[in-house]
């Protein structure tokens, strides 16, 4: 969790608290934006284009976040599909560099660092990456 103060001279404190600091939301703008004007400089105020700018970049830093969030959750969809389909994937590397093609049916998905892996019927973690074949 994230936490940042910003204090103002009349002891008044605002705090705006993330799960995640490229997860601002609307109000956590307006906040921020709310202190940001009551502790400005009255001989050299914010512009209001320089507040739009902020305000957009805070919306496409939230729309990314939306969308890696998106196709996080398509990738782990992704590998449930596999689930009772045979595969073709690359194994491992052989010590003069080539690799072989193995085939296995696929009995189930783990994750390493919310990355999914398909487990296979040989005991082999497989990436997604690694398939070069599917079969039903």
């Amino acid at each position: 969790m994230i936490t940042s103060a910003v204090s103002s001279s009349d002891s008044s404190t605002t705090t705006v608290t993330n799960s995640n600091a490229y997860d601002m939301g609307t109000e956590d703008f307006l906040n921020l934006l709310l202190t940001e004007l009551e502790n400005q400089d009255p001989m050299d105020p914010v512009s209001t284009s320089e507040m739009a700018t902020q305000f957009a970049t805070l919306t496409q830093v939230s729309q990314l976040n939306k969308t890696n969030d998106y196709l996080e959750t398509l990738s782990h969809t992704q590998a449930v599909d596999y689930l009772g389909k045979t595969i073709s994937y690359t194994g491992e590397t052989n010590s003069d560099g080539t690799s072989t093609e193995k085939t296995s049916l696929v009995t189930g998905v783990v994750y390493k660092d919310s990355v999914p892996y398909l487990m296979t019927k040989d005991g082999d973690q497989v990436a997604l990456s690694s398939i070069t074949g599917v079969s039903s």
